[in-house]
């Protein structure tokens, strides 16, 4: 097969002067596509929908945003702003809300193992308190969807359904209402590692990070 991938990935501004030709000679010269699907990314602009430039001094060095915040939480920022047909409007404060992601994580990570020091495999567990079962329930309905938008390129749709199942249904309820419930919290924890695969390829670092310490 003279063309192996069947996905472009590229900006709208060259969409005719490269896309578009590209598609002509291969369909001329060969008789075949040289793509299937093309997935055209946002333009990264400032929080007020303006261009980067120096002149108006509204740059965002990523290199700087990394030392700053770390590399995983400036990909899962821009994910969550991959709005399909829409510029990212970055800004620090939009950093600075993935890092209270961030943090909310390590805090589970840190209740968990103040209360147990292991934490099994969830294939390798059997559910008995109705609160596991209950945010079992809720994160399978999260793979399920972060599966379906990752399929049809809807970045922004697949993380900020992980998003919500880690701060509302795992944090804000699971990991309170085992508070009343600490025989619970041996199963939250073996979902909860199951739920750092799925945050993976957004956090890859984080979630390498905390899966090996439970």
């Amino acid at each position: 097969d003279f063309y192996p991938n069947s996905l472009l990935i590229t900006g709208f501004d060259i969409l005719f002067f490269w896309v578009a030709r590209m598609m002509f000679q291969s369909t001329n010269a060969l008789h075949q596509l040289p793509f299937k699907d093309i997935y055209l990314h946002a333009l990264v602009k400032d929080e007020q929908g303006r261009k980067m430039s120096k002149s108006l001094g509204n740059v965002i060095d990523p290199n700087e945003s990394i030392k700053e915040y770390s590399a995983d939480i400036l990909r899962f920022t821009l994910a969550l702003l991959a709005i399909q047909g829409r510029d990212i409007k970055l800004s620090n404060d939009k950093l600075l809300q993935v890092r209270n992601f961030t943090n909310k994580i390590y805090n589970a990570t840190n209740y968990l193992l103040l209360n147990e020091s292991k934490f099994e495999d969830l294939e390798n567990i059997t559910l008995h308190s109705e609160l596991a079962k209950y945010i079992y329930a809720k994160f399978q309905t999260c793979v399920k969807d972060v599966r379906e938008n990752l399929d049809n390129y809807r970045f922004n749709d697949a993380a900020n359904t992980l998003y919500k199942f880690f701060w509302d249904d795992f944090c804000d309820w699971g990991i309170e209402l085992s508070k009343a419930e600490k025989s619970s919290v041996k199963e939250l924890g073996s979902i909860f590692k199951e739920a750092l695969k799925l945050l993976n390829p957004f956090m890859p670092f984080i979630s390498e990070y905390l899966y090996h310490k439970l």
